[in-house]
């Protein structure tokens, strides 16, 4: 199975909404006499794991007379072409939806530092690679999913209790191969250490109901069928799903509630859709004039609303359905840490029999 399989393959309603955003409704202005063409004689080349929004680049477009070439690809996919071609000579950008594939590039040597005072100034350090390879865009975190109304929320609160035996046989988890079950399985090695993670992994895979499933609409399904209690999802994947817009999907998702976890010490774990600089990038200049764009609080606030994820830039709002959610209060995590704890999570999670 291709990782990152619940961030790829959105609904299409989601998708077509997420490509009209920012469109305001009104048809492209005519050319006039009186208004020729501008030439655009730059361009910034962009790979992305998703769907990116064309009607929020407008703006950037329009101002630097640069055209924003977007490629689309599984950030597995990705990273396994550069691993074939060394590197991609055109290339940019980079954006993709977990942290530990953002690692991986640059554990690669794919990637080069950059900093600017905007930047600087519309994102948290703490949200920043300490070497300024990759930057955040927006925040999400995995979260505790069970059916409303039936499931005790009191007995959900750290991460540790979906290792109490109360769970035996109601616990249902995603896939081992799930890149943002590995970030978290790191986040926590980085933070608590490597014998409890132990202890809540062995806990866990000794309450599982079933098999791991495939991906998170695969587990929203799961729980609609009382094949389990409780899970362990992605909270911005299942909101995307519910309001998509697609009836069946929002009655599948609807049914569910969510509840972020919280650390012994208080926060969340939470992880990163962010932007990567290449290497190798011929476009520099306007590589970062985009970089400084996105980081912007009216396009924060869209690109968050799109796949609801909670913006970074320091004054942005999230959606009302964010809010409504409650959001989470941020653990302080190294994220350099977590790097170096990834392939430690992967080796664990394996030891603890985390198919």
């Amino acid at each position: 199975m291709k990782r990152g399989i619940d961030r790829l393959y959105l609904p299409s309603l989601l998708l077509m909404t997420i490509l009209q955003l920012g469109c305001d409704g009104q048809k492209p202005k005519e050319n006039t006499p009186n208004q020729p063409t501008q030439l655009v004689t730059e361009i910034v080349n962009l790979y992305a794991h998703r769907a990116f929004t064309p009607g929020l680049l407008e703006g950037f477009e329009n101002n630097m007379e640069t055209r924003v070439a977007i490629t689309m690809a599984a950030a597995d996919s990705l990273i396994a072409k550069l691993d074939q071609e060394g590197t991609v000579k055109s290339a940019d950008l980079v954006i993709f939806g977990d942290l530990g594939d953002m690692f991986e590039l640059k554990n690669k040597g794919m990637l080069q530092p950059f900093s600017t005072e905007i930047l600087e100034e519309n994102i948290a350090s703490r949200n920043m690679d300490y070497e300024g390879t990759w930057m955040g865009l927006s925040k999400w975190a995995m979260a505790f999913i069970f059916p409303r109304h039936s499931t005790d929320e009191r007995k959900l609160v750290q991460y540790s209790d979906l290792a109490n035996p109360q769970w035996k046989g109601k616990l249902l988890l995603t896939q081992a191969s799930n890149r943002a079950n590995q970030t978290l399985v790191a986040s926590m090695l980085a933070t608590e250490g490597e014998a409890s993670t132990r202890r809540w992994l062995t806990g866990m895979i000794a309450n599982l109901a079933e098999a791991p499933l495939e991906n998170s609409f695969a587990m929203m399904k799961a729980l609609n069928e009382k094949r389990g209690t409780v899970g362990l999802i992605n909270a911005s994947v299942k909101l995307s799903w519910q309001y998509s817009g697609n009836p069946d999907y929002f009655k599948l998702a609807d049914t569910l509630a969510i509840k972020y976890p919280v650390n012994p010490e208080g926060g969340t774990y939470y992880n990163l859709t962010s932007a990567g600089l290449f290497l190798n990038t011929p476009h520099r200049h306007n590589s970062l004039k985009l970089l400084e764009y996105l980081s912007g609080k009216a396009v924060q606030e869209t690109f968050g609303n799109s796949i609801q994820e909670y913006p970074v830039n320091l004054f942005a709002l999230p959606n009302d359905f964010l809010i409504e959610v409650g959001g989470f209060s941020e653990k302080r995590i190294d994220f350099s840490e977590v790097a170096r704890q990834m392939e430690n999570a992967r080796a664990l999670m394996k030891e603890a029999g985390w198919q």
